[in-house]
């Protein structure tokens, strides 16, 4: 019997420790701490707006399967250790696309959210999500988002932000280039950022820095290692290996 026990407190462990830790995807090392140029957000100046649009390649999603519901997304900031001292304003759209880039030119960014029907996962002041602690900052979303691979394997978020105010020492947001992350490219990063009242409709800039990002799935063999089928009940015994009490 103390064969059994022992395989089901290993079981039972194994079994929780995967549920604890299979539900995050953490896209790209960070390898760049010093920038918020990438976005995702432009938390740099007084009367600050930023509009990002970021494909991030399948190559660069291990793991994520057809039918993966989206529940929340982090952002890793660093930097000023205060918080956002006046109002902001943050939209989301999250889609699936089949598009590796958005091309040379310049992009319309509404155009492309209604081009591949991206719906809005995300709208509200982010100002106590972004906080003053340097870390992952996490936006649950309004609406889950399921990862769709018939519209293609890749993921696309455009990102809208308005801030009014920003601390004295600006907040910095990882992120990583293609040398961390070889299936980041040119052109998968289209954005406009600058400091006004409105923001323009087409891009200005492009990249290939992408910022780091955490997804959060509630899939429980998410991270590709399998449950252990037996944890309420004996495990099966090799043949030619019985059980001894």
């Amino acid at each position: 019997m103390h064969k059994y026990y022992s395989f089901f407190l290993f079981s039972l462990f194994f079994s929780v420790s995967l549920q604890i830790n299979a539900q995050r995807l953490t896209v790209g090392p960070g390898n760049i701490t010093g920038t918020n140029i990438a976005g995702p957000f432009n938390t740099a100046g007084t009367s600050a707006f930023s509009m990002y649009a970021i494909i991030y390649p399948a190559a660069s999603l291990p793991g994520i399967l057809h039918g993966d519901t989206i529940q929340a997304f982090d952002f890793q900031r660093n930097g000023a250790n205060n918080a956002i001292p006046g109002a902001s304003n943050c939209k989301i759209w999250l889609s699936n696309t089949a598009n590796l880039d958005f091309g040379t030119g310049s992009i319309n960014f509404q155009a492309e959210i209604l081009n591949i029907a991206a719906p809005l996962v995300y709208s509200g002041n982010p100002s106590t999500i972004i906080g003053s602690a340097i870390g992952f900052t996490n936006f649950d979303l309004s609406t889950k988002y399921e990862y769709d691979t018939t519209k293609g394997k890749n993921l696309v978020f455009f990102i809208e932000y308005t801030q009014d105010s920003f601390p004295n020492t600006p907040i910095l947001w990882n992120c990583d280039n293609n040398v961390a992350v070889p299936s980041y490219a040119n052109n998968q990063v289209k954005f406009v950022r600058d400091t006004g009242t409105t923001i323009p409709a087409n891009s200005l800039s492009s990249t290939s820095l992408h910022p780091q990002i955490r997804l959060e799935i509630p899939r429980e063999d998410y991270d590709g290692v399998i449950l252990i089928p037996y944890t309420y009940g004996k495990l099966p015994v090799p043949v030619g290996n019985p059980d001894t009490p």
